[in-house]
C-alpha cells in the first residue's frame, strides 16, 4: 500500500496529539511530534531549536514514507512554508499528502490548554522543556488561540484543508480514517473513467491504437513529434463515444523537471480543436490526481509559438516558470476538493455524516427537493429502513464523486460540521450539456445565515478547477421563496420556466460563467 503523510493542524488546545494517538489505536502510523523533538534542545524557545526540530521531522518523515509507513504530524502550522516542505517530502517519496484542521471553539481549546498546563505543573517529573508551546503566558492564552484560529481560517480560504470536528477525539480519529481510506482506494484503484457530461477520460484499451495514431496531423507532428507506434497515454478523451484525443501524466525523468514535478501532455484531433475538449480532458485528469491526494507538481513544456496549447495551459491555471530556449515551462497544481471561504467549507461526503443527514430530512427539504414518489416512499419507512436507505444513498454520492458527472458535498460552518449539502449535476435534463445544475439544502437549525449562498460560490470554484463547466444553473420550484433569495443573493438571472417530470413549474436561473475575481 502506498504511504500517506497526514498533517493534523489546529490551534493550541484543539486536541491534535490526542487525536493522533487515537488514530494510532485504529491504524498503524508513525507519529512525529515536532514539539517533542524541540523539547530535547536545551534552549527550545530559540529559533534555531525550532528550525532544527523541523529539519529532523522532515528526515524522519522521509525515512518512514520511503519504508512504506504512514506518517502523522500533529502540529499547529499557521503559515504554509513548513507545510510545503512536508508536501515536497511526500512527493519525493511517492506518498499521498493530506492535511486536516481540527475545528473546536476557541473557549474549548483554551479550557483544554489550561487543564493540560495545570497537569504539567502538578507533575513531579515534567520537564520545563517538555511542551514548548506552553511558553505562552497565562494571560495570553485566549488571544493566542484566537489568533491561531484566524490564521487557519485564512489558510483554509486558499488551500484544501479538510475540517475535522475536534469535540470528540475518538470521532475525529474515525473521520480521519475515512479520509485516508478514501485516498488509499483512489490511489490503488483510481477511477477508470470520469465524465463531465461532454467528454469522458478513460484508461486506454488495445483497440484505441488506430484512433490515437489517426489523430496525428501536421500540427501534431510539429509540436509533439512523430509519436510512438504503440501509444500508451495515461487516458484517452472521448466525445460521443469516439476517441478524440489523449491526456498524459508522465512520471518519467525529463531534463527540465525538478524533483517532485511531473510532465503533463494533451492533444486532440484536428476536427475537435477550438471546442474546449482539450481543456476539459486535462481538467478531468487533474481531478483524478486530486482524488489520489497527489503531492506532485504538474508542469507543461510548450513551444512559445504553440499558441493553442499555451491557451489551454492558461485556462488550466498553469503559470510560466522559466524560459527554456524556444520553449516555456509552465507550472500548475493538482486542485483539492475541499473549498472554504474561511467560514463555510464544502468537502466530500463521509459515512459519519449519516446522523446529521437523517435529522435534516424535514418537511421543507422533502417539499422542495424530493419528488412526490420519494416523499411517499419515505413516509412508509420505519426508522431502521430510513437509516439503511440514507446510508445507501450516501455511499452512492460518495462513489460518484470520483467518476462524475455528479459531485456531492457536505457543508461545514465555523461552528458545526455538516450543516447542509450542495450537489452539482453536469448531466441534467434542465441544463445545457456540460453545464452544471446546482441544488442545495441547509439543515433546519442553520437556515437563514447565508450558508447556502456561500456553499454555491464555493462549488463554483470547484467546478472551475475540476471541470469545463461554463455556466451554473439553479432550478427552483415556484413558491420556494427561501431558495429564490439565495439565487438573488448570488446575482443569478432568470432565464425561463420549465416543467419537471412530475409536473412542477421550475424557474431556471443562470449564474456567472466564471468565479468572481479573488475566489480561485
Amino acid at each position: 500500500m502506498i504511504a500517506n503523510l497526514l498533517v493534523i493542524n489546529g490551534a493550541p488546545g484543539a486536541g491534535k496529539s490526542l487525536i493522533a494517538t487515537r488514530l494510532g489505536d485504529i491504524r498503524r502510523v508513525d507519529i512525529i511530534e515536532i514539539d517533542a523533538l524541540r523539547s530535547r534542545n536545551p534552549h527550545p524557545d530559540r529559533d534555531d531549536a525550532k528550525r532544527s526540530a523541523r529539519a529532523e521531522a522532515l528526515l524522519l518523515a522521509s525515512a518512514a514514507l520511503t519504508g512504506g509507513r504512514d506518517v502523522v504530524v500533529p502540529q499547529y502550522l499557521g503559515r504554509p512554508d513548513f507545510v510545503r516542505d512536508l508536501r515536497d517530502v511526500a512527493s519525493r517519496a511517492g506518498a499521498a499528502f493530506v492535511e486536516v484542521t481540527v475545528d473546536v471553539a476557541g473557549s474549548v481549546a483554551a479550557d483544554r490548554f489550561r487543564a493540560r498546563r495545570r497537569l504539567l505543573r502538578q507533575s513531579q517529573t515534567a520537564s520545563t522543556n517538555e511542551h514548548p508551546e506552553h511558553e505562552v503566558p497565562d494571560d495570553a492564552i485566549d488571544e493566542t488561540i484566537a489568533d491561531a484560529i484566524r490564521r487557519l481560517q485564512a489558510r483554509r480560504s486558499n488551500e484544501p484543508l479538510e475540517p475535522i470536528d475536534g469535540a470528540d477525539p475518538a470521532l475525529a480519529a474515525t473521520q480521519i480514517v475515512e479520509i485516508l481510506d478514501r485516498v488509499d482506494r483512489a490511489r490503488m484503484h483510481p477511477p477508470e473513467s470520469i465524465t463531465d457530461g461532454v467528454v469522458t477520460v478513460r484508461s486506454p484499451r488495445a483497440d484505441d491504437r488506430r484512433s490515437l495514431i489517426e489523430l496525428r496531423d501536421v500540427e501534431f507532428h510539429r509540436w509533439v513529434g512523430p509519436g510512438s507506434d504503440e501509444p500508451r497515454p495515461t487516458m484517452v478523451i472521448e466525445h460521443d463515444d469516439h476517441v478524440i484525443g489523449w491526456v498524459d501524466w508522465d512520471v518519467e525523468s525529463r531534463d527540465w523537471l525538478t524533483e517532485g514535478q511531473v510532465n503533463v501532455g494533451y492533444a486532440v484531433a484536428a476536427d475537435a480543436r477550438r471546442r474546449g475538449f482539450g481543456t476539459r480532458g486535462a481538467r478531468l485528469l487533474l481531478h483524478r490526481r486530486s482524488l489520489m491526494a497527489d503531492a506532485a507538481t504538474p508542469t507543461v513544456l510548450i513551444d512559445r509559438a504553440n499558441l493553442r496549447s499555451l491557451a489551454v495551459a492558461e485556462r488550466l491555471g498553469f503559470v510560466p516558470a522559466f524560459d527554456a530556449g524556444s520553449n516555456i515551462l509552465l507550472v500548475g497544481r493538482v486542485p483539492g476538493h475541499v473549498y472554504s471561504d474561511g467560514t463555510v467549507t464544502i468537502r466530500p461526503r463521509r459515512h459519519s455524516d449519516l446522523d446529521a443527514d437523517l435529522a435534516a430530512k424535514d418537511i421543507e427539504q422533502q417539499r422542495w427537493l424530493w419528488t412526490r414518489a420519494e416523499a411517499a416512499q419515505w413516509a412508509q419507512m420505519h426508522d431502521v429502513e430510513r437509516r439503511r436507505h440514507t446510508a445507501a444513498w450516501l455511499a452512492t454520492t460518495m462513489d460518484s464523486f470520483g467518476r462524475g458527472p455528479r459531485w456531492a458535498f457536505s457543508v461545514d460552518s465555523a461552528s458545526a460540521a455538516n450543516v447542509g449539502s450542495v450537489e452539482v449535476d453536469l448531466d441534467n435534463e434542465h441544463t445545457p450539456p456540460g453545464d452544471a445544475n446546482v441544488s442545495y439544502s441547509v439543515h433546519p437549525a442553520h437556515r437563514g445565515r447565508g450558508t447556502a449562498s456561500a456553499a454555491v460560490r464555493l462549488v463554483q470554484r470547484f467546478l472551475h478547477d475540476h471541470t469545463g463547466v461554463r455556466s451554473v444553473w439553479i432550478c427552483i420550484e415556484r413558491g420556494n421563496t427561501a431558495s429564490e433569495r439565495v439565487a438573488v443573493n448570488l446575482g443569478a438571472r432568470v432565464v425561463d420556466q420549465v416543467s419537471s417530470v412530475d409536473g412542477r413549474v421550475l424557474t431556471r436561473y443562470e449564474l456567472a460563467r466564471t468565479p468572481p475575481p479573488g475566489q480561485r
